[in-house]
């Protein structure tokens, strides 16, 4: 698989989408990979956002993940969570 050069945020402004901003954007990305002996760039995008999800399709770009999440803020856990022994939790 080689190094990834992994994108965190890749975001145009509203009023510059359509006009090639992303694309020089994601080009350059790719550029600084090669320059960095990168093998790949990833990143990833929300669930809902299927414009980015087209433009990432026409770029060659293909889905290799899903990335999961849980929230476990105090005011959002459940209250029926099972306790685990720290000697018993899994590595």
């Amino acid at each position: 698989r080689g190094r990834v050069l992994f994108v965190d945020d890749l975001v145009t402004a509203p009023e510059s989408r359509g006009r090639g901003v992303g694309a020089h954007l994601l080009a350059e990305l790719e550029r600084r990979a090669l320059a960095a002996a990168c093998a790949r760039v990833e990143l990833d995008s929300g669930t809902a956002n299927v414009h980015a999800h087209r433009f990432y399709h026409a770029r060659r770009m293909t889905i290799g993940a899903l990335h999961f999440g849980l929230d476990i803020a105090a005011d959002t856990a459940p209250d029926t969570a099972p306790e685990v022994a720290p000697d018993t939790a899994p590595e």
